[in-house]
């Protein structure tokens, strides 16, 4: 009778700590699935504010720097680019806000990201900052979903602001080719225009800080974006000269069948 009680007596024991060793394994879980889904954000709040603030610096600098030389000579000029100064920083100032109302999880004075609808003023900056752009673009069949619109606007964006950065005005080909379930991005530039006799300016990493052979926030953001949605990304020197982005990213979830 003792022998069988004191098996009862450990057989709720044991039940007792499996149970509570499954609830401690379980919180765990939560915390870690906790975590996880913070540094997600935190990551995706990091590429949309490098992506919106260098961007705007970029054009920003370029404009600053005209308008400094053309001042006294050509103050007409110098109005023009103070307006795309004024203009490039509001919109920098609206997609801020936006990222910051994402943390303070309100709706209050939000803006939609940007997308497909935005690209010929992306384009249209692009050469207001002394880019020789031409965008080749073909039309979808079928809106695409907004998560793609808005990785290509970034991509783009982020290609654009390499150039700017890195090369200044040279010749660049964007091009944007819709298929029935992928779409294809392709950015090129020609290479920083140079006097006979200068050395040809080869970029190893134009996301980056000039000189590192290691990928910069830039190209690896891009790369995180397309990977989110299925894609993958390029990014290297071109054999010629210049620099090339290409992505691929698909126009339907995995696993999805078109009618």
């Amino acid at each position: 009778m003792s022998a069988a009680l004191g098996e009862s007596v450990r057989s709720r024991r044991f039940i007792a700590a499996e149970a509570e060793a499954r609830a401690e394994r379980a919180e765990r879980t939560r915390e870690e699935e906790a975590r996880a889904r913070v540094d997600a954000e935190r990551l995706r709040i990091a590429r949309e504010v490098h992506d919106t603030v260098a961007h705007a610096i970029a054009i920003i600098n370029v404009q600053a720097g005209v308008t400094a030389h053309v001042l006294d000579k050509r103050p007409e000029r110098a109005r023009e680019t103070l307006v795309a100064i004024e203009q490039t920083s509001a919109q920098a100032l609206r997609e801020m806000r936006a990222i910051l109302g994402v943390l303070r999880d309100s709706t209050e004075g939000r803006v939609p990201h940007p997308g497909l609808e935005q690209i010929e003023e992306l384009v249209t900056t692009g050469r207001e900052a002394g880019l020789d752009l031409k965008l080749e673009m073909t039309s979808p069949s079928t809106p695409p979903p907004s998560a793609v619109g808005s990785a290509v606007y970034r991509i783009l964006q982020e290609s654009i602001t390499n150039v700017i950065r890195h090369v200044g005005p040279t010749r660049v080909t964007i091009g944007l080719d819709f298929g029935v379930d992928v779409v294809e991005v392709r950015v090129t530039d020609e290479g920083r225009r140079h006097a006979p006799g200068q050395a040809r300016w080869s970029p190893c990493d134009p996301g980056g800080d000039g000189g590192s052979t290691e990928p910069g926030r830039g190209i690896t953001g891009m790369r995180e974006r397309c990977q989110l949605l299925g894609g993958e990304l390029t990014a290297g020197p071109r054999p010629g000269g210049g620099f090339e982005v290409r992505a691929r990213l698909p126009l339907v979830p995995a696993g999805t069948v078109r009618s």
